[in-house]
């Protein structure tokens, strides 16, 4: 990577002023584009296309909460029905991603 851009991306991240609007802006923008996606994909792809958006997603989403269960360090005890180990995952996300 370039020396200047690696000092724009640093310096993006040390200015955190405006970090919560920056992020929701992100957020938005890529949701827009998802649905953008989907609509497209669906009109050309028809339902095949969709059933295979679907599972893809759904089995990434299983690979996603083993990968922040095992990151958070929460063994199997704290994976009962109450949920109590779910901060722990939300708070090594925010470190992870730099939600803060």
């Amino acid at each position: 990577m370039k020396p200047e851009i690696k000092e724009k991306q640093e310096e993006r991240f040390r200015n955190t002023e405006n970090m919560e609007e920056r992020y929701k802006a992100w957020a938005e923008n890529m949701a827009a584009l998802v649905a953008l996606l989907i609509t497209v994909g669906q009109e050309v792809g028809g339902e095949d296309f969709m059933r295979k958006v679907e599972d893809a997603i759904f089995e990434g989403t299983k690979l996603d909460a083993q990968k922040w269960k095992e990151a958070a360090g929460i063994g199997d005890m704290e994976t009962a029905s109450d949920c109590l180990a779910i901060g722990k995952v939300f708070d090594t996300m925010d470190d992870s991603l730099a939600n803060f």
